[in-house]
């Protein structure tokens, strides 16, 4: 088992290397001048002048040819920050803040509407939609609030309106989802969210389906893969979207660790079934877009009207069809490694395509957009 050594470094001492040999490392947290560093015991070369090494785990696919295929093919600039480990930039937030406050109790009124069976549209009833979305937003701390207004431009009235709109839709879920909110604390329910979620309302099908991946159970904040809270209904991302899984928002070797030992170790049931058990509880973006996308053991198909990478890469522009959902994993890993977004798409997929590591699933939809995949990328 790798040990953990702890180590500080002053940001002044990094800016004048161009190669060094450095251990693995993933930053836990940072101040304007000094980083605080979890050392690995794992030595890599970092080139910054020609091209980064991975900091982590690279022998572990020194025999997988798919990595190094993608490793050699994949341009230096998509990979970010070029050279240097992460978050040593100057004035680089860490992505892995997490805010966490007690969502503020409903008053005598908000806990009628929490426990309304169905919901209505008469604007005089403590069920109305309307008044129901006002009683869910009354509980969001101060906090809360300004992250939505800063990274989505989303304001209290916004939200009102989202809640409202779709409040209809799948009656049963969304009767769960809503008494979430209103459920008995004494002094309120403990949330974290993370202070910059690398993802957005956009890539859910409705509100309900993004503040699901928002919350972050707080007795698992600090693992390496925080969980969700289970007892709220997840939401279903927008298909229409190409979902981007940017690797610095996470922590990454951590994760990575969590993956090969926990996950795809051969002392447990690598089915479909049993990785997606397990990933469903991951919260954020990451756990929706890969459960969502490990649905079979087989090799998966690709879309009738491109061509997709599978064992030989010449390309970091094709798409891959991984050989079923440990394949998936597999190919999630590689871009953790190399530092690299991780992109997942389906047929319905209808916009540009960011840079990253592609993986093309394929459900035969009624819905296809054929030029998505020329429109190139962002």
């Amino acid at each position: 088992m790798l040990r953990l050594l702890a180590f500080t470094f002053s940001m002044t001492l990094w800016n004048g290397i161009n190669s060094q040999v450095v251990n693995k490392r993933s930053v836990l947290e940072r101040n304007d001048d000094i980083t605080t560093l979890f050392i690995m015991e794992h030595e890599v070369r970092v080139d910054s002048i020609n091209r980064p090494a991975p900091l982590w785990g690279d022998l572990l696919f020194d025999d997988q040819p798919f990595y190094h295929n993608l490793d050699e093919n994949c341009p230096v600039r998509y990979r970010w920050p070029p050279g240097l480990p992460v978050y040593m930039k100057r004035k680089l937030k860490p992505r892995t803040q997490y805010v966490c406050m007690k969502l503020i109790p409903p008053d005598e009124l908000g806990a009628v509407q929490f426990g309304c069976e169905t919901y209505t549209f008469d604007g005089d009833g403590p069920c109305d939609v309307a008044k129901v979305a006002e009683a869910i937003t009354d509980t969001f701390p101060t906090e809360l609030k300004q992250t939505l207004k800063e990274e989505y431009d989303l304001t209290v009235e916004m939200l009102n309106w989202l809640l409202a709109s779709s409040m209809l839709n799948r009656p049963e879920e969304r009767r769960i989802q809503v008494s979430w909110f209103g459920k008995p604390f004494e002094d309120g329910r403990l949330v974290c969210w993370p202070k910059y979620p690398g993802f957005g309302p956009a890539d859910y099908e409705d509100i309900w389906g993004f503040l699901g991946a928002l919350f972050v159970n707080p007795e698992t904040k600090l693992d390496a893969a925080p969980e969700r809270f289970m007892d709220y209904p997840p939401g279903y991302i927008n298909r229409t979207r190409f979902h981007n899984i940017e690797w610095q928002s996470y922590q990454a070797p951590r994760l990575d660790a969590v993956i090969g030992t926990s996950l795809l170790n051969l002392g447990r049931d690598k089915s479909a079934y049993a990785l997606r058990w397990a990933v469903d509880r991951w919260a954020g973006h990451i756990g929706r877009v890969l459960f969502s996308a490990m649905y079979q053991d087989g090799a998966y198909k690709c879309p009738d009207d491109i061509t997709c990478v599978k064992d030989t890469v010449t390309s970091c522009d094709a798409p891959i069809a991984p050989a079923g959902a440990r394949g998936l994993l597999n190919v999630f890993r590689s871009a953790l490694h190399q530092r690299l977004p991780f992109v997942v798409s389906w047929d319905e997929a209808c916009e540009r395509r960011p840079y990253g590591i592609w993986v093309a699933v394929t459900h035969n939809a009624a819905v296809h957009c054929p030029n998505a995949w020329e429109l190139g990328y962002h």
